[in-house]
């Protein structure tokens, strides 16, 4: 019995275990239903808000879409506007025809409103032409236009002008229009009086404009002849001019100059990049013919532009850009015009009318603004270069004698390369040609040459400043004595590969640059360069996106650098083993 009693117990205890831990399971549902429910309300308001935030967007897309079809609309609107001011403009002349006419009516029916009778009434007079403040020339025709107007008839009308008076006797007309050209021989300013008198001797209120009589032909000839003074030239006679136009690019020029940009690591902007002015540095009148004087009275901007004309013709005249050899040469020619240009306007400025001065140094500035945004950046340092740094060239000159006699001089051996204008106080000798052998004999056939040329000192160092600071990379630059790179491309996979040889002044200039360029590389590749086994004196960088090897890898007696960039090590030192093989000639 006992025994039996045993497993009974057991039985039940565990029973009540079962009721232990289901009553407690459900004290758990219990407290956690609450937050589960409450995250399940805040989670159907947060779809809510959703579906209400996905309306509001719908609703701002339509809106959007309105809005810019109203833009359409008013665009259209505005061309509309445009089109009618144009037609408003043409109609004006025939307005003004009518407005004698219409003034005389004016005169009647008021008049006839003041009701005024003859005994009483006074001439009335309003001058339609020229208006008061107005500027004419001196010895040309001025037209004087007046109405007059009495009911009890008009018997005198009298125009005084320059100290003389003109007496129009009348037969007793209620209106009168007084017509009729004066001429001013003397500079001046001057009182148009007009004054009537009707038959019962009354007389009206003398009425009267301010005239300024001015000689702008004469103001015209003393400013040529004072630029014909500052350049120490004679006053250049009236002819026409023009300027010199740049030929069209072809698709294979807009391609070898990206190419050009894309080997010396020149950033380009995005979308559609506009290489049209790369390596132009300037655009200048040819010179063919005489400048054409600014009209009288010219604008800040037509003196300028005269100076301007005035250097083309005096200098460029004999001076050809199509005769050039490369763009460094163009580069200097254009920094000698620019700069003699530059200084002619800025003396021109500081001698001029104070009221224009103002006017004249905005006009100087703004032609240094920025090109379009499309235009990548080496092609604004380029525009500006003859400007500023020919300014520098051409200011040193003109010190030298306080005239521009020894930048005449210059022009007789113009400089012809920018090593000279970077250097004017150095008399520099003529860069050396510096030619490169053909590499056909060891790249593929599909490979081609697409663009030669120079890069020359001042871009040099724009180059290595791209990842040197600035004075490290003018320094590296300086002792250029001559250059020639020749750009090959692979159209099959847009492969590229730079041959540049460059000549120095000494072996310490060569070792200056090559120290310079050893760290250009380094930070380009972002890693060291190193010395090639079986290849003396190369040194080269092999990065992720292309390699670049250098002869002479160390300092020697070495006054020439032979550098060749590719896309991968073993072609870099393929082409320039070729090179050597060639031998050098500088």
């Amino acid at each position: 019995m006992k025994t039996s009693s045993s497993p009974l117990r057991a039985l039940v205890l565990a029973m009540l275990m079962v009721i232990l831990v289901m009553v407690a399971l459900f004290w758990f549902l219990y407290r956690g239903w609450g937050p589960l429910e409450q995250q399940a309300q805040q989670a159907d308001a947060r779809a809510t808000r959703i579906v209400s935030l996905e309306g509001d967007l719908r609703q701002n897309e339509a809106r959007l879409t309105a809005v810019q079809a109203e833009g359409t609309a008013v665009a259209g609107e505005r061309d509309t506007a445009i089109n009618n001011h144009q037609l408003a403009e043409r109609e004006l002349n025939d307005q003004q025809q009518q407005i004698d006419l219409l003034l005389t009516r004016v005169f009647t029916q008021e008049t006839t409103i003041t009701g005024q009778s003859a005994a009483q009434s006074v001439p009335r007079v309003t001058i339609i032409e020229p208006i008061s403040g107005g500027v004419a020339q001196v010895n040309e025709p001025v037209s004087i236009v007046a109405v007059a107007a009495d009911e009890s008839g008009l018997a005198l009308v009298l125009v005084a002008r320059a100290g003389d008076v003109v007496t129009q006797t009348l037969a007793g007309e209620t209106l009168h229009q007084v017509r009729m050209a004066w001429i001013p021989t003397a500079v001046g300013e001057y009182d148009i009086v007009i004054t009537a008198v009707n038959s019962a001797q009354m007389t009206s209120s003398p009425v009267s404009v301010t005239l300024q009589v001015v000689d702008t032909a004469a103001e015209m000839a003393a400013f040529t002849q004072t630029v014909a003074d500052i350049l120490g030239q004679p006053a250049a006679a009236a002819a026409g001019s023009e300027q010199q136009t740049l030929a069209t690019d072809s698709g294979d020029r807009q391609t070898a100059n990206l190419l050009f940009l894309r080997a010396f690591d020149f950033v380009l902007p995005g979308g559609d990049v506009d290489t049209t002015l790369v390596n132009e540095y300037c655009s200048l009148p040819t010179g063919a013919d005489s400048p054409l004087p600014p009209e009288p009275g010219g604008s800040a901007d037509a003196r300028l532009a005269y100076i301007r004309a005035v250097v083309g013709q005096q200098q460029l005249a004999s001076n050809s850009f199509a005769d050039l050899p490369n763009a460094d040469a163009r580069a200097a020619l254009c920094a000698l015009a620019e700069g003699q240009i530059r200084l002619a306007q800025e003396l021109y400025i500081a001698q001029a009318d104070p009221a224009l001065q103002a006017a004249l140094q905005t006009s100087l500035n703004n032609s240094l603004l920025p090109l379009p945004a499309n235009v990548p950046e080496i092609v604004n340092k380029q525009q500006a270069f003859p400007v500023v740094d020919g300014l520098a060239f051409a200011r040193a000159l003109y010190q030298l004698n306080g005239n521009f006699s020894a930048v005449d001089e210059a022009w007789q051996q113009p400089p012809q390369s920018t090593a000279q204008i970077l250097r004017p106080e150095a008399v520099l000798p003529a860069p050396v040609m510096v030619s490169l052998p053909p590499l056909a004999a060891v790249l593929p056939p599909e490979w081609s040459m697409v663009d030669e040329g120079v890069v020359g000192e001042w871009l040099m160092g724009q180059y290595l400043s791209q990842r040197l600071d600035g004075e490290t990379a003018v320094s590296a630059a300086a002792g250029w004595r001559g250059d020639r790179y020749a750009l090959y491309h692979n159209p099959t996979d847009d492969g590229l590969v730079t041959l540049w040889h460059v000549v120095w002044d000494s072996a310490d200039e060569a070792a200056e640059f090559a120290a310079g360029y050893d760290s250009y590389l380094s930070n380009l590749w972002r890693t060291s360069g190193l010395e090639q086994l079986g290849a003396s004196n190369i040194r080269c960088w092999d990065g992720l996106t292309g390699a670049t090897c250098v002869y002479p890898a160390e300092v020697q007696n070495e006054t020439e650098t032979i550098i060749v960039r590719a896309m991968d090590k073993t072609t870099a030192q393929e082409v320039l083993g070729f090179v050597l093989a060639e031998g050098l000639s500088g």
